[in-house]
């Protein structure tokens, strides 16, 4: 499911991440994804019984990326459980059983507590940054990538190609 919203609301960042993961993979035959056809290379299973994230940001995940949140248990969403987005000012009501993308590297999130007798959990997916690079690197560290006389791409060049796989919208255009 997860995959698919990737797939469907920023196609650009999916095919970054099946390409990037395809070719650990391949590189690397040991190494399973966490399911098939599965876009994300990590998964963090929150088991609770009440997951609260205080406000923070996920500087180690793929930094125009996005991570993918399943909140699963048995809490009323309009009363607690919701997601904060405090950058950009907004709360956002997630029922249980929902899914969303959020690009967790730039934007610093938390989510609200549930009352007391309620549960709230989680399954989050995510890829990590440095991932990328290794991919970038030729399959190996960027020290050894510099070391053999190669030229690393600048934090400027990356962050500019990261952006253009994130989906722009216009003006007056409604939102899916």
């Amino acid at each position: 499911m997860a995959t698919g919203y990737l797939k469907t609301y920023v196609p650009a960042v999916f095919s970054e991440y099946m390409v990037n993961l395809n070719a650990i993979c391949e590189s690397q035959p040991e190494l399973r994804r966490n399911c098939t056809h599965n876009a994300f290379a990590g998964v963090t299973f929150n088991l609770g019984p009440r997951v609260v994230t205080y406000p923070h940001l996920d500087q180690a995940n793929h930094l125009c990326g996005m991570c993918a949140v399943t909140v699963l248990g048995n809490f009323d969403h309009e009363r607690g459980g919701h997601v904060i987005l405090w950058d950009v000012g907004l709360v956002i009501q997630v029922p249980p059983r929902s899914t969303y993308l959020i690009p967790s590297a730039i934007l610093v999130h938390s989510n609200v507590d549930i009352g007391p007798e309620e549960t709230r959990m989680s399954i989050t997916q995510y890829s990590a940054g440095h991932l990328f690079s290794w991919v970038r690197c030729g399959m190996t560290t960027q020290a050894k990538f510099a070391q053999n006389g190669q030229e690393l791409e600048s934090g400027k060049t990356r962050w500019q190609r990261g952006l253009r796989l994130l989906r722009k919208w216009s003006a007056g255009v409604q939102r899916p």
